[in-house]
């Protein structure tokens, strides 16, 4: 029994349309199957192969599917950031160090240096969070097709696909440069332990770079016979305006001048630190040279008679004065000292006999003006001196040299004893005689033809120093 569709009123089977409500009818399908030659072919059941086939490609399906989502995970900016910062409050250096990328290739990240800037990082657990807080920005903006700049030294960077198909997110991790001078030549830089540089001018400077962030400790050092000058400075490369920073590694050694008594009217001079020639003028600083009197310095001084050394003075300070003992050698002291005796030997004759022509160790200038001035006068005034000459007392501390004009001159302080000696006129009857002493500053000339110091003149002296003196005997048979 058929039935309308509209109104559900009972339809005849051959029936149009619907006697109740007018509604055309559909088309009356048999419920007998057709013939098996209508159906055209056999329905037959799945092959193995078939069924194999079928469950290979269903599992390929599952495969792709799964590994699409396992891949998206992977390579998901979320999930990076949370593996760094799971390494990041960790310290694991291992992890952090193969995760980071830089834009210059030139900068090694290994895990030592890594883990120096972790340890850094971990006294500031605020700037933990801070570098976190930043990334989490940064992937929110990729969220929303922007880019937002980095403010801390890692940033999150995008670039390329990964299997053709993810973006490929990475952590960045910013290089450093700075720039580092000296202010000596053949200064050697260091930073840590690890020379950098050699400066090559006195206005040296150099840009150094890649380096991690970090604090860094920068060092000049620069040495020669007399010095080691040092200078350190630490630098902190732990926020992008850090960058491109002047490391100052100037060297600050003391330059000495040197005075010398004599220097001004030697031949020439030459002066010694450590038994080393310098090569510098008279009036030029040395340096630069430590001053804590660990090197010492010395002249020479060149005059017609031979060379003369000062006393060997330690460097402490900025001014040294390098002092002359004597201003010749021992064998031309011996020789004036020999010739004062002499002089002492000569006055006794030559006063006796009021006969300036006895000097033998006297300038013929010194025998005329004796001969004229002291000589002639006893001599009109019948004046006479008689006295045997006893020895010579020379004050070794005494010797002092000059220059007039182009002539060197010496001073010298002798004592002159003389016993049985007296002043007398001639018709004195009598004849009180003593010892006489002569305290005389005897002046000498230097006789560069001869080579030799004549006395050019003698004068009294207020006071006779005896502390460090050296005598001259007469020898008696």
């Amino acid at each position: 029994m058929n039935y309308c569709k509209e109104c559900g009123h009972a339809l005849k089977n051959d029936a149009k349309f619907c006697s109740a409500c007018g509604t055309r009818t559909q088309p009356q399908v048999s419920n007998q199957l057709p013939a098996r030659s209508s159906w055209g072919t056999k329905i037959r059941q799945a092959t193995k192969k078939q069924k194999v086939i079928a469950i290979s490609v269903l599992a390929l399906l599952v495969l792709l599917i799964g590994g699409h989502q396992v891949g998206a995970n992977m390579t998901d900016k979320n999930r990076i950031i949370e593996k760094f910062e799971t390494a990041l409050y960790e310290e694991d250096a291992k992890t952090i160090a193969s995760m980071l990328q830089t834009s210059d290739e030139r900068l090694e990240i290994t895990e030592e240096k890594v883990s120096e800037l972790l340890t850094l990082i971990a006294e500031t657990p605020s700037a933990q969070q801070y570098f976190i807080n930043e990334l989490e920005s940064q992937a929110d903006a990729y969220e929303r097709s922007e880019t937002l700049e980095s403010s801390t030294i890692f940033s999150l960077e995008k670039e390329g696909k990964t299997a053709l198909i993810y973006d490929n997110y990475f952590i960045e991790v910013m290089p450093f440069y700075f720039q580092v001078g000296t202010n000596m030549t053949d200064a050697k830089l260091f930073l840590g332990e690890e020379e950098i540089a050699t400066s090559d001018t006195s206005e040296f400077t150099k840009e150094y770079g890649p380096v991690l962030p970090g604090v860094y400790t920068l060092r000049s050092s620069y040495s020669n016979d007399y010095t080691v000058l040092e200078n350190e400075s630490t630098i902190e490369l732990l926020e992008p305006y850090h960058q491109d920073q002047y490391v100052d590694l100037s060297l600050y050694g003391e330059y000495v001048s040197f005075n010398t008594e004599y220097a001004a009217i030697a031949d020439s001079i030459s002066y010694f630190v450590n038994d080393t020639e310098l090569d510098i003028s008279e009036d030029e600083d040395f340096g630069p040279v430590s001053v804590d009197g660990s090197a010492e310095a010395h002249a020479v001084l060149t005059f017609p008679w031979g060379d003369v050394t000062t006393e060997k003075t330690p460097i402490d300070y900025t001014y040294i004065d390098l002092a002359v003992p004597k201003p010749f050698n021992e064998e031309m002291q011996t020789d004036i000292i020999n010739t004062i005796h002499a002089f002492g030997q000569d006055y006794a004759l030559a006063s006796e006999a009021l006969d300036a022509s006895l000097f033998t160790t006297a300038t013929d200038i010194f025998i005329t003006e004796e001969a004229d001035s002291n000589y002639s006068y006893m001599e009109a005034w019948d004046e006479r001196w008689t006295g045997t000459y006893k020895k010579a007392v020379v004050d070794l501390d005494s010797f002092y040299l000059y220059q007039t004009d182009d002539t060197y001159e010496l001073s010298v302080n002798a004592a002159l004893y003389y016993e049985d000696a007296a002043t007398y006129y001639i018709d004195d009857e009598e004849i009180d005689t003593d010892e006489e002493i002569n305290e005389w500053e005897i002046t000498f000339v230097y006789q560069a033809d001869e080579a030799s110091w004549l006395v050019a003149d003698y004068s009294g002296l207020w006071s006779f120093n005896d502390e460090n003196t050296v005598e001259r005997v007469v020898e008696t048979n």
